[in-house]
């Protein structure tokens, strides 16, 4: 009997201690993604970031909402979100901190994408720490550990410095509606689905105004440089080109690095947007994406106009 009991110990013992070094080991080493019941049993032992996102994101978003609704229609406090069906939302709040939810076309990957604290506020500028986040198409657009808050007429955006040239090409080219997590200011009335486009000029950080001309800006292509290939993508029978444009306005123009403009687009395309990549007193380079060796549709437009405002935006009158 001692014998048994002797050998039914050292076997507790020994699961014992597999068990504590199969944990100490998936803390410290890299293992294979399980599944199944494994997967479930094992995510409740060491739960991964989707998981911690989906149960603690749900509270402090919850806490968040019910602090703005407190706060009411102060500053930069309250909830974003993109306009548009699958919109992405952002709730900041000062104690309760921040959370990013993402809507999805399939409605299967809906979920919060980040979660956080506001660390400081001196607006425009908001200065985030990022305590949880996931690695998508949400948080590379629109999360970053600085932030910036941007007025337009009673609108109120919340912009990151990845996307603050988007944000100004979409306002000065007279058309498109910024794609950047946006809240109403007081009682105005706004559709997020078709939304309209506010008057004026925001409310745009300094180092942002050279994207924002007060007035549009036409420029004159004299001749294309070049049109080079892409590096190939391994996954797409597609190349891209770049086509790159002297035009006949500069610096002395307003014309300016990061400043977007449309040519006339090749046949089946109803826009060709192009961002300026440098910059003379009198002169300036456009590049245009196309897809595909389109030299006969770039060349041809060497003599054409170029301007700042969307071929189907309003012009101004003069």
């Amino acid at each position: 009997m001692n014998t048994f009991l002797a050998r039914c110990t050292a076997l507790a013992l020994g699961s014992s201690i597999a068990v504590v070094g199969g944990l100490l080991a998936a803390t410290c080493l890299r293992i294979e993604p399980l599944s199944g019941p494994v997967c479930g049993a094992w995510r409740t032992v060491l739960p991964d970031v989707e998981m911690r996102l989906a149960t603690q994101g749900e509270l402090r978003d919850s806490a968040a909402r019910a602090e703005v609704v407190v706060r009411g229609d102060l500053g930069w406090p309250g909830a974003y979100r993109t306009v548009g069906i699958w919109p992405t939302e952002l709730v900041l709040a000062p104690r309760a901190g921040f959370t990013l939810f993402h809507h999805s076309r399939c409605g299967n990957c809906d979920g919060f994408a980040a979660f956080g604290r506001v660390t400081a506020a001196s607006e425009p500028v908001l200065q985030l720490d990022i305590e949880l986040s996931h690695a998508c198409t949400t948080t590379s657009e629109h999360l970053a550990d600085r932030l910036y808050t941007v007025r337009w007429g009673e609108l109120l955006f919340v912009v990151t410095p990845q996307r603050a040239e988007r944000f100004c090409a979409a306002v000065t080219d007279g058309r498109s509606f910024p794609g950047d997590p946006v809240r109403v200011l007081g009682d105005t009335a706004f559709d997020f689905d078709a939304p309209t486009r506010p008057e004026g000029r925001p409310l745009a950080p300094s180092e942002w105004q050279r994207w924002l001309p007060a007035a549009p800006i036409e420029a004159r292509i004299v001749r294309l440089v070049e049109l080079r290939p892409l590096e190939p993508d391994p996954n797409s029978s597609v190349t891209y080109y770049d086509a790159e444009f002297e035009l006949d306005r500069g610096a002395a123009d307003g014309v300016a690095v990061g400043l977007s403009m449309f040519a006339a687009p090749p046949p089946g395309r109803d826009e060709r947007r192009g961002r300026i990549e440098s910059v003379d007193e009198h002169s300036a380079r456009l590049v245009l994406l196309t897809k595909d060796d389109q030299r006969a549709w770039a060349e041809s437009l060497v003599g054409t106009a170029v301007s700042t405002l969307h071929p189907l935006a309003p012009r101004p009158s003069r």
